[in-house]
């Protein structure tokens, strides 16, 4: 029997899926889905750490998922990887 789905895919989109798990990561991926967001602007309406949101930032940047770009004294994050995208305006609606 062919395997109904591409082994190298399923394991991508698991490690993705992993990472953005944890709830606070979900929330910042909502938040700056079409758009993009600073962290001085995802820590007040977190109501989370400046710090803290940061780590999960970074930890996102890492899986490839947002990038950052630096606007003056900011650093400014957007979406990526398409597939998150899609998957975060699924659950936002």
């Amino acid at each position: 029997m062919d395997k109904c789905f591409k082994e190298e895919n399923i394991v991508e989109y698991a490690k993705k899926l992993k990472v953005i798990g944890h709830p606070l990561r979900m929330k910042i991926l909502i938040i700056i889905s079409g758009k993009t967001s600073c962290v001085g602007d995802l820590w007040q309406c977190l109501d989370s750490s400046q710090p803290s949101i940061s780590q999960h930032l970074a930890i996102l940047k890492d899986a490839g998922i947002v990038t950052s770009e630096v606007d003056g004294n900011k650093r400014i994050y957007k979406i990526v990887d398409k597939f998150i995208e899609n998957l975060i305006k699924d659950l936002s609606l």
